[in-house]
């Protein structure tokens, strides 16, 4: 089982931060959350009167900038998305998507961990995902909007656990994002691919085998075929789909990424 290191929270900005605890992580804790969550205390930032959260989750919370990328993002993948669509046949192609962080905020749910003095997916995590509050993420209920008007079908694939799925539907009509499949993460490997070949092959039950004009996730494993490791050392034209059918949303708090070693020089 993934174990993930939960730091407690600096309260104070002379006060030192206890010992690590160390929580199992659920199976249904998205399959990008890293081994490994510290906060930033460097530079303390607060939402409220004696509130401490990382700058990374202050950002995502509250900036505009924040707001602005993912408006800008669904944006420019809305005028993509028309030109791809445009000689395809109704009902012949779909647009894969991940659900947390990219049409799904779960920003809420890490300022409550933050309150309670820790950061990432803890066992609580299911309680959260049950009340089905995420809201959606600027930009999303538009472009998956657009998606059934030009014609295509909204396939969700995440890395929820199958007993979460229920819920994570709920979520997302509560949200207004319209799914024509939500594919939830069975057991074994976190592995995206075999859901995203069952899209195209036709094998997801109600629907048709369908082309995939783009993916859009927020992180490189919500992409076909990609991993942390292998786009670390790839050359540039390994990136050449993103803007293009792939399109990757910001989220800071989270992700694979955060098992990566720090550039040793500048890029």
């Amino acid at each position: 089982m993934k174990r993930i290191w939960l730091l407690p929270l600096v309260l104070g900005a002379c006060t030192s931060a206890p010992g690590p605890t160390v929580s199992p992580v659920p199976a249904s804790v998205p399959a990008s959350v890293p081994a490994r969550v510290a906060a930033d205390t460097a530079r303390p930032s607060f939402l409220g009167p004696g509130k401490q959260i990382p700058l990374a989750l202050h950002w995502t919370r509250a900036s505009a900038e924040h707001h602005a990328i993912l408006l800008q993002s669904y944006r420019d993948a809305e005028a993509r998305l028309r030109e791809l669509a445009a000689p395809l046949s109704r009902g012949t192609w779909a647009v894969i998507m991940d659900a947390d962080e990219t049409v799904l905020d779960n920003s809420l749910y890490f300022e409550q961990q933050a309150g309670r003095g820790y950061l990432g997916f803890t066992s609580n995590w299911p309680d959260f995902v049950r009340q089905a509050i995420s809201t959606a993420l600027p930009g999303a209920v538009s472009f998956t909007s657009l998606v059934h008007e030009l014609g295509g079908r909204v396939v969700i694939v995440t890395n929820r656990a199958e007993a979460l799925c229920p819920d994570t539907r709920r979520n997302l009509d509560n949200a207004g994002i319209k799914a024509d499949a939500v594919l939830c993460k069975p057991r074994g490997p976190d592995d995206k691919n075999p859901r995203f070949v069952a899209v195209q092959q036709g094998t997801v039950e109600g629907l048709p085998p369908l082309k995939v004009v783009m993916w859009g996730g927020d992180n490189v494993q919500d992409f076909p075929g990609l991993t942390q490791a292998q786009m670390q050392t790839a050359p540039e034209s390994a990136f050449s789909e993103f803007g293009h059918s792939w399109w990757i949303l910001p989220n800071p708090i989270y992700g694979s990424w955060q098992n990566n070693p720090l550039p040793t020089r500048p890029q």
